[in-house]
């Protein structure tokens, strides 16, 4: 019976023109060309643009890691006369179709510092991963750690595009809140799994800019 059922589905116009609009875009996305020609009635047929389309191709695993994102702020504001903040970053993510955001990951809180520069990285696996994929990066001062006491110092949002369009794959976004600048978020991305690093005997690992090191810790229940 069930297999009577699923051949009734299979030739189903509605799910073989679901079909044909994967398959235009899994072609797509390997030759980088429309499999279509223009002069095709299927031609306007829905199917997912190049910003929609997942960035990696033949993975079988789609937890693998795409895209990492290193995490600092500069200038922040204190919130707190008496002290400078001691901020973490909490990273959501919204990938189309989907219309709300999903927390993704969190920073450690470094305390005491206007520039903070995170040792958690942010991970973007393949699942669900598009140039289309927003970010929004919260920016917290915990002003009373004992009592786990956080105050919202700004927002800034980006897409994957965007990071991947900066030069080095670094960019800089405004921290703010209530149309008020709050200082600046600094990312940089690099795609291990996609284009590992050349490396030679003389330079076997890249060179990034050291900063001061900084010890943070946790916020338990966030």
């Amino acid at each position: 019976m069930v297999s009577w059922i699923m051949a009734i589905r299979s030739v189903n116009y509605d799910f073989m023109l679901t079909a044909l609009s994967e398959l235009r875009t899994k072609i797509f996305q390997l030759a980088g060309r429309d499999p279509i020609p223009a002069g095709n009635p299927y031609y306007k047929l829905p199917y997912r643009s190049m910003d929609e389309l997942p960035l990696t191709t033949g993975t079988t695993n789609q937890y693998e890691p795409i895209l990492n994102l290193s995490l600092a702020c500069s200038s922040l504001v204190s919130l707190c006369s008496n002290s400078q903040p001691s901020a973490f970053v909490i990273t959501n993510i919204k990938t189309p179709p989907q219309f709300y955001w999903l927390r993704h990951s969190q920073t450690e809180v470094l305390p005491d510092t206007c520039d903070p520069h995170y040792f958690t990285t942010v991970i973007l696996t393949a699942k669900y991963t598009l140039l289309s994929t927003e970010i929004k990066f919260e920016v917290f001062d915990v002003y009373d750690r004992k009592h786990q006491k956080m105050l919202p110092i700004g927002t800034a949002e980006c897409t994957v595009k965007d990071i991947l369009g900066a030069p080095n794959y670094q960019l800089r976004k405004e921290i703010k809140q209530g149309g008020d600048i709050r200082g600046y978020i600094n990312i940089l991305g690099w795609k291990e799994a996609l284009e590992p690093p050349m490396q030679t005997p003389e330079n076997s690992s890249p060179k990034l800019p050291l900063s001061p090191l900084q010890v943070g810790f946790d916020v338990c229940g966030l």
